[in-house]
C-alpha cells in the first residue's frame, strides 16, 4: 500500500499540481509530461542508441591500414629518382561477407524491441499510478459525502433521542459511524 501511494505522491509532485488540479488532470496529460520529462525515458533512449552504435560497429569492416615509404637518393645523380611507396591493406574477416551484417541487423531489431518494451513498461507504471490516484481521489469524494450524511444522521439522532424515538445507545452508534468516516479521511 505504501509503494502505490508514494508513486501517486511523486506524480503529483512531479507536475506541481494542487489538489484541485489533481482531480482535473487527464491520463493523456500525465503520459505526455511523463514521456517528455522522465529520466527513465532518456535512459532508455541512451541505452538504445548505444546498442545501435554497437550494431553499426559490428557490421563495419575494420579500418584499412596505410603504409607510406618515401626515400630520397643520397647521390646527386639524376638517374636516381625519388621513390614513394604507398601500400594500403584491408583486414577482411570471413564474417564480413554477410554474417556480420545479419548479426548487426539482429542487434538493431533486438534493441528496438527492448526499447519499445521498456517504454511500454514505463507507460504501464504511469497508467497504474494514475489509476490509483483517480481511485483515491474518488474514494475521498465518496467519504466526504458520507461525512456530510453522517453529520446529518448525528443531528437527526440527537433530535430523535430528545423526542424519545431512539435510545442513547443508537445515538452513540451514529456518533461512532461519524468518527469512523472521519478517520478514513
Amino acid at each position: 500500500m505504501r509503494k502505490p501511494f508514494t508513486r501517486i505522491m511523486s506524480l503529483i509532485c512531479l507536475f506541481h499540481i494542487s489538489s484541485i488540479e489533481a482531480q482535473q488532470i487527464t491520463l493523456a496529460h500525465v503520459l505526455e509530461k511523463a514521456l517528455a520529462r522522465s529520466y527513465h525515458i532518456s535512459d532508455i533512449e541512451r541505452r538504445s542508441q548505444t546498442t545501435l552504435a554497437e550494431a553499426t560497429e559490428t557490421s563495419s569492416m575494420a579500418n584499412p591500414i596505410v603504409d607510406l615509404d618515401f626515400s630520397i637518393p643520397v647521390s646527386d645523380r639524376k638517374d636516381n629518382d625519388n621513390e614513394i611507396k604507398i601500400s594500403v591493406s584491408q583486414l577482411i574477416r570471413p564474417g564480413d561477407f554477410g554474417s556480420r551484417t545479419n548479426l548487426a541487423n539482429l542487434i538493431r531489431k533486438s534493441a528496438d524491441i527492448e526499447r519499445r518494451l521498456a517504454i511500454t513498461r514505463f507507460v504501464r507504471e504511469v497508467t497504474n499510478s494514475y489509476g490509483l490516484l483517480w481511485k483515491f481521489r474518488s474514494l475521498e469524494g465518496h467519504l466526504r459525502q458520507l461525512e456530510k450524511l453522517s453529520i446529518g444522521l448525528s443531528s437527526l439522532s440527537e433530535e430523535a433521542v430528545k423526542e424519545g424515538q431512539l435510545s442513547n445507545l443508537e445515538r452513540s452508534l451514529a456518533a461512532v459511524e461519524q468518527s469512523r468516516i472521519k478517520s478514513e479521511l
